[in-house]
């Protein structure tokens, strides 16, 4: 019985470690993607592109 009981505290404590990886990761993820967007909008502030409105054409 006991060595049943060790072997479900350890499951849990890997599905732990699973969870906050997969947590680690997203936030990583995410993060990645904000400093893409950063970039996309500093390239935006250094080079504009003139906006065009239909009444100019």
């Amino acid at each position: 019985m006991t060595k049943l009981r060790h072997f479900d505290e350890s499951r849990r404590a890997v599905e732990r470690c699973v969870w906050k990886g997969l947590q680690s990761q997203r936030i990583f993820e995410t993060a990645q993607e904000e400093i893409a967007q950063s970039k996309r909008l500093m390239e935006i502030a250094r080079n504009p592109k003139p906006i065009y409105r239909a009444s100019d054409a």
